[in-house]
């Protein structure tokens, strides 16, 4: 039963975060920028640098993992 929590909560917080990006990026646009709904967004740059970071971060994150695991085998390989 936890598993299913988990995951339902993880479903829950992915289409939260989908759907204000998308508004974000789609929408505000096109809207005043004295309207009162833009100040429930970040200015408009971060849409594309908050989303670059992750992903450096992300393949950083990768291959530095990758490289680990090759290395680990190298030395696996030469005490066998």
């Amino acid at each position: 039963m936890g598993h299913k929590v988990v995951g339902l909560v993880l479903l829950a917080v992915s289409v939260v975060v989908y759907v204000y990006y998308s508004i974000w990026v789609l929408l505000t646009p096109f809207i005043d920028e004295d309207h009162p709904i833009q100040h429930y967004f970040l200015p408009y740059h971060y849409a594309i640098s908050i989303p670059a970071v992750l992903l450096v971060l992300l393949f950083s994150g990768a291959a530095t993992f990758i490289g680990m695991v090759m290395i680990k085998s190298q030395k696996k390989k030469k005490s066998d």
